[in-house]
């Protein structure tokens, strides 16, 4: 009833369990809840593949993709050394079965793996992710944000700003 209403954030977690979505400005960034493992601006899943850079063996390597509300057309891969991005629209195109790419990224699928070509021609690594983690991540990425929907939730204010703080020297 109402008593319970009053018991200020703590309540609030325990209806965010429940799977009642709140709005930002009473809600964790993160849920720590266990039911909701995942954030609600972003999602990031850590993924075990392999990466080949100019027919070199493969190696194996831990990659985050990473996606947030906060730059809803953009897709991170996060590798222990560095960092890419491209497009969302290009990783749910691949999976959707059209082979996909701009400057630096190129997709394309299989039933069992996404390949991810990065870099130039002349000096490309080649990423190969177990399909089923990349589906996972690309759905949660939709259910997050639906395609078609990136630029309602694009911050323009934010991205302005931040733009004018990393010119300041």
């Amino acid at each position: 009833g109402m008593a319970r209403a009053a018991e200020g954030p703590a309540r609030q977690i325990s209806r965010a369990e429940s799977g009642t979505v709140l709005d930002a400005e009473t809600m964790p960034t993160t849920a720590t809840c266990p039911e909701r493992t995942m954030p609600l601006h972003e999602i990031s899943k850590p993924v075990s593949g392999h990466v080949i850079i100019d027919g070199t063996p493969p190696n194996a390597v831990e990659v985050q993709l990473r996606y947030s509300r906060n730059d809803p057309h953009a897709v991170w891969m996060i590798f222990p050394a560095q960092e890419w991005c491209f497009d969302r629209g290009l990783l749910l195109e691949a999976l959707a079965g059209v082979p996909s790419g701009e400057g630096d990224a190129h997709i394309h699928c299989d039933d069992t793996n996404v390949c991810v070509h990065l870099g130039s021609p002349a000096d490309r690594a080649h990423v190969v992710l177990p399909r089923e983690e990349v589906d996972a991540f690309a759905e949660a990425s939709t259910n997050l944000i639906p395609r078609g929907a990136e630029s309602t939730h694009l911050d323009l204010d934010g991205l302005i700003s931040r733009i004018l703080a990393s010119t300041d020297v």
